[in-house]
């Protein structure tokens, strides 16, 4: 009987070391799952700040891009309200220069006319130059003399 208490103290130390040895199996397991979870949550972690760096480096591009295109824009406006000025202030000299030329056509026109006139006016006191002037007429006739 001695020998079957002892036996079956053995078995129970025997047993209880095999459950101690399932225990700490079974926590290393948990551990070794808690480890790769806190590893798999760390990477995750990583990963999530990267997208938002890259998220923010990408909106900070498109943003300069966007302010670079603005500038463009603004610049390409100034230039072509400076060519239209340019165009404008061209177009007004242009028609000024017009203008001109026309006032001055026609006042050569009347300078021609007006010669015309006076070289007819000359031509006709020439070939009738009693017929012009009647008080010359009248000393023609009674020559003093």
């Amino acid at each position: 009987m001695h020998r079957a208490i002892a036996s079956a103290r053995d078995e129970m130390n025997h047993l209880r070391q095999t459950i101690l040895a399932m225990r700490d199996e079974m926590e290393s397991l948990r551990a070794g799952k808690q480890q790769a979870g806190d590893e798999t949550i760390a990477a995750l972690h990583d990963e999530i700040r990267q997208l938002r760096a890259t998220v923010a480096a990408v909106r900070d591009q498109a943003e300069m891009l966007q302010i670079e295109k603005r500038q463009e824009v603004h610049a390409a406006v100034m230039q072509s309200a400076e060519e239209i000025a340019q165009l404008r202030s061209t177009v007004q000299a242009l028609r000024d220069q017009l203008e001109n030329e026309r006032v001055a056509r026609l006042r050569a026109r009347d300078e021609s006319q007006q010669m015309h006139e006076m070289v007819f006016a000359l031509s006709e006191s020439l070939e009738h130059p009693l017929e012009q002037h009647p008080e010359q007429r009248r000393e023609a006739k009674w020559p003093v003399g």
